[in-house]
């Protein structure tokens, strides 16, 4: 029951335990938890907060036999002014300040709403009530059982029992609130919003059918609740965009609202993104949860890579995963080729150290793994493995190996080693590649290949060796699969043949490629009738080495010369971002000049194609494009 005035709102809970063994106190994570009374069994508890370490321990008149007890504690918490706890967002609604109450508990914070075990091993069913003031009312993870209308107008709610399920799940949020629902497959899906603002979620409410069919199909399991809300709460976020609450997913609105006489296709793909990774949360973290921090990118990794999953099958016309290499997914590899990276699997000991593993290394790179591997052992072998992963771990807790060893039963492939040397080890290759080129007039099919750490700095350039999955092919040739192992050097066979290979075919892979000059030389003349996604590929891996020095700028330039006007707008966009950090370069310098030249001449023709005023049904990525140019 919130108390708005003073800031701070009652609460009253019961707890059902089960003692293994005689326990003379019982311990549990409790913070700006103020308690008026606590008992076990019906008998009065002695009270000990310990505010430093988050914690409440409740001494018994005697020892607690082994066997089941009831906790029950009366107290009143805060309600917090930053996005954590249960917290108030802020809005004006036709000049009157208004607010709602919500709830974000990840990574540590439920203990903030009542005493609790507030860890993700620890599984429990929560049974919630929520006193709403009068014209208020409230959401939750489950459906409503029973309302009832309180003297004054209050209203009281009482929600169904949620399934076992980790704390920082829960959700509550409270207020002016309005509702829109449709229904798929017997679950009724709704957008939830202040009051006035629910119309905007209609094309939220139309992609989460979308996604909820797409992943009920490749997951094999049906959404497991029977009603999935999406709550827009007004402001900028305090840290987090959105939370994947079991059944109740937070968003702040510009994640989830759109108005659809202003709204861009660039728009509706960051909402479309946005729901699908929220969605995909509700299997991948919620149905089946990571035991500890450490472990945060089976959540989020997983996440980011199944939303792009979905817009690939959804909107292909939007190529996520070209777009993903040339954003998040470059970015990332910028960021891990330096000294300051850490592991995707880390060690977490503190919440402080829970909170800072929320980072591009978790979501992007634990996203660029998974799509390493299952481009290795294939798709159909990779679904297999999350299939059996979540069947056999339904309302559990696990580690990454257990995700990996499904995948590696699946596929018969040795996945296990691979994800360990890419999710434990910082940082990633640099695989070098020679060999396999004309000799006397046939056709070479042996490459040499040499890997190392990449890296952007000399502090960064440490001994490491990875198992590395290899997917190799001539130009318009069959794809080859092999595992490059954790040496320094190893070889590969491809079909014997004069053209060009690739390495890392279809850009799928995380680490760079830099070739031997003949290959590449190869490559360069025919870059233009390369597919999109290897041409963006090899010049971002080109663009890094020239920074890095591991080869000449000259290398890169030649690659972009040979673009044609109606080159694929993803690489047009990366090749103008290039041309602008090197023109920032040669600012000031002798070259300056040579270089604006250069850029202009090879820009030109792609803001010729695209012009200064959008066209009719143009796609999003050409509008990208336009404003990069």
């Amino acid at each position: 029951t919130p108390h708005d005035a003073a800031s701070t709102f009652a609460g009253e809970e019961t707890i059902t335990v089960q003692a293994n063994a005689a326990t003379p106190v019982v311990t549990m994570n409790a913070a700006d938890i103020i308690v008026q009374s606590a008992a076990i069994d019906g008998a009065p508890a002695q009270v000990r907060m310990d505010a430093a370490r988050q914690q409440m321990t409740l001494t018994p008149p005697a020892p607690l036999a082994s066997g089941q007890h009831s906790i029950h504690i009366v107290y009143t918490g805060k309600i917090q002014d930053g996005a954590f706890g249960l917290f108030r967002t802020n809005y004006t609604d036709r000049g009157h300040e208004k607010h709602l109450l919500i709830t974000q508990f990840e990574p540590a914070d439920a203990r903030r709403l009542a005493p609790m075990w507030d860890q993700p091993n620890r599984r429990a069913v929560f049974a919630l009530t929520v006193t709403a003031p009068a014209g208020q009312n409230a959401v939750s993870n489950m459906q409503a059982t029973r309302t009832e209308t309180l003297p004054g107008g209050a209203t009281r709610v009482h929600f169904a029992d949620t399934p076992p399920m980790a704390s920082y799940l829960v959700f509550v949020g409270i207020g002016e609130l309005d509702r829109i629902t449709t229904n798929v497959d017997s679950v009724e899906v709704g957008v939830v919003t202040r009051r006035g603002q629910a119309e905007r979620g209609r094309y939220a409410l139309r992609a989460a059918a979308d996604v909820l069919h797409y992943y009920r199909d490749y997951f094999g399991i049906p959404y497991p609740l029977p009603k999935l809300d999406m709550i827009g709460a007004p402001g900028e976020g305090g840290g987090f965009a959105a939370m994947e609450n079991w059944g109740a997913i937070l968003y702040f609105d510009q994640y989830l609202l759109l108005d659809d006489n202003r709204s861009s296709e660039a728009d509706r793909q960051f909402v479309f993104d946005s729901v699908a990774h929220e969605i995909a949360h509700q299997w991948f973290g919620d149905l089946v949860t990571m035991n500890w921090w450490n472990d945060l990118w089976l959540n989020e990794g997983f996440a980011s890579w199944m939303a792009s999953k979905a817009t690939e099958h959804l909107h292909p016309d939007w190529t996520p995963w070209r777009s993903a290499l040339n954003g998040r997914g470059n970015g990332v590899m910028v960021t891990d080729a330096r000294a300051g990276t850490h592991p995707v699997v880390r060690p977490v000991n503190t919440i402080d150290e829970a909170n800072l593993a929320f980072d591009g290394i978790t979501y992007d790179k634990g996203l660029a793994v998974i799509r390493m591997i299952e481009a290795y052992v294939g798709e159909d072998a990779f679904r297999t493995g999350v299939r059996n992963y979540l069947s056999a771990h339904r309302l559990r807790n696990t580690v990454s190996s257990d995700l990996w060893s499904a995948v590696q039963a699946a596929s018969g492939q040795p996945v296990l080693q691979i994800a360990r040397d890419f999710t434990e080890q910082s940082g990633y290759p640099i695989v070098r590649a020679t060999g396999g080129a004309c000799a006397g007039g046939a056709g070479g099919s042996h490459i040499q290949l040499a890997q190392k750490r990449f890296a952007r700095d000399d502090t960064a350039r440490t001994q490491q060796l990875w198992s590395i999955p290899i997917v190799a092919r001539r130009l318009n040739g069959p794809r080859v699969h092999a595992v490059m192992p954790a040496r320094a050097t190893a070889s590969i066979d491809v079909p014997p043949g004069c053209g060009a290979y690739l390495v890392n075919a279809g850009q799928t892979a995380y680490f760079r490629v830099l070739y031997d000059q003949h290959n590449f030389d190869t490559l360069a003349s025919g870059f233009a009738t390369l597919d999109p996604d290897d041409q963006l590929g090899v010049l971002i891996d080109y663009w890094a080495f020239a920074r890095s020095g591991d080869a000449p700028f000259t290398d890169y330039l030649r690659l972009v010369a040979t673009l044609p006007a109606n080159a694929d707008p993803t690489v047009a966009s990366d090749t103008a971002g290039s041309m602008t950090a090197f023109l920032d370069y040669a600012r000031g310098r002798p070259s300056e000049a040579s270089v604006r030249a250069f850029g202009r001449a090879v820009l030109a023709p792609f803001f010729q194609r695209v012009g200064w005023a959008p066209r009719a049904n143009e796609s999003a990525n050409d509008s990208l494009l336009r404003a990069t140019l």
